[in-house]
């Protein structure tokens, strides 16, 4: 195990397995956009597959659709709505991506709970990109599930990921061509998905891990560096504990460990 001081510290690893290659770009997708009020602006909601309150442009319009369980979802339809967003979710709803501000649409401050869940394609390669000009960060406390190829976050903007997540095939944090450059934040250990899947640190060198709150988190998936980056994991006064395998190869990972004077992270 080895504690990290608050200081930067740079580890040169030796050869510790394969590492993960990319394996495909995100699948194709329709994308919907939540227009739950026509040709009104969007409002907070219940996400469900019977109610049409979804529009296939970015543009508001009275023709509104019900959910397409293999669409990806976009919030909102057009800029008139910018301000806070909560989407509640009361069934397990499949969906094939989350949008949020990354499209023409600004973003929105956006929240999804409930006590339904989100349900990812089996196979598939979903993102959730975060991109918002005004900074508006996605909180998704719902569970997400399902089997895709991985989870892949991207943006620039502040990531929550608040459910007990059962999702298996791993995260990657950034993509090909779209890289993630801001913070998750995480609250429990199985944030990031069922234990056997690996956080891949795939184009992310300016983002950061941050838990919440100040109880004791353990993240047991494994790490994969597929080049050499910064990262930086900042802890909380309970401690948090990265006990899964780290697979750097030739590569060279530099932890920052934030400005929490005092406390530290272990891996």
């Amino acid at each position: 195990m080895k504690n990290l001081t608050p200081k930067s510290l740079r580890f040169i690893p030796a050869a510790l397995g394969l590492l993960f290659a990319l394996l495909a770009n995100h699948a194709g997708a329709t994308i919907l956009y939540w227009d739950n009020n026509g040709s009104s602006a969007p409002s907070s909601g219940t996400w469900n597959t019977t109610s049409s309150q979804w529009a296939t442009t970015d543009a508001l319009t009275s023709s509104t659709l019900v959910w397409n369980t293999a669409d990806s979802a976009c919030f909102t339809a057009s800029d008139s709505f910018s301000g806070t967003l909560t989407i509640t979710v009361s069934t397990a709803i499949n969906c094939a991506g989350i949008f949020n501000g990354s499209l023409t649409p600004d973003g929105v401050t956006l929240t999804i709970s409930g006590t339904g869940s989100l349900n990812l394609p089996t196979g598939a390669t979903p993102g959730i990109d975060t991109a918002g000009s005004d900074g508006n960060p996605t909180t998704i406390s719902v569970p997400i599930t399902g089997a895709p190829q991985y989870l892949a976050i991207e943006g620039s903007c502040q990531l929550y990921l608040n459910g007990v997540n059962t999702y298996t095939g791993g995260t990657y944090l950034g993509a090909a061509g779209n890289a993630f450059t801001s913070l998750v934040n995480f609250n429990n250990s199985a944030s990031f998905g069922d234990s056997s899947g690996t956080i891949t640190l795939y184009n992310c060198s300016t983002c950061a891990l941050v838990p919440e709150g100040s109880s004791a988190i353990t993240i047991p998936n494994a790490f994969s560096v597929p080049s050499s980056t910064t990262v930086n994991f900042v802890p909380n006064s309970g401690g948090i504990t990265y006990s899964g395998n780290w697979s750097l190869g030739a590569n060279t990972l530099t932890f920052e460990t934030g400005s929490t004077a005092g406390y530290v992270d272990t891996i």
